[in-house]
């Protein structure tokens, strides 16, 4: 477990984090304008986790983000870059 915890610190430090929340706010307002609902926080944050812990042997990247918010590579959208 410490290991995901500094895993979890780089990934504040390299941005990844903060892209999260971005990415999770645009699809907010986004579902919201549509009227539908969207998964909440706390469950986008324990699916990026999990995703976290399947790179735990290798590099982050950004589409653990698109795969914690359950986005298909069709939706994808760039703005985070491949390397975090």
């Amino acid at each position: 477990m410490q290991r995901i915890s500094d895993r979890l610190e780089v990934a504040k430090a390299d941005g990844l984090l903060r892209c999260f929340n971005r990415r999770y706010a645009e699809l907010r307002q986004k579902a919201r304008k549509r009227g539908v609902g969207m998964m909440a926080y706390p469950v986008a944050f324990d699916r990026l986790k999990r995703e976290i812990y399947r790179a735990v042997a290798g590099e982050l990247n950004a589409d653990m983000i698109e795969r914690a918010l359950g986005i298909t590579h069709e939706a994808a959208k760039p703005g985070c870059g491949g390397r975090l």
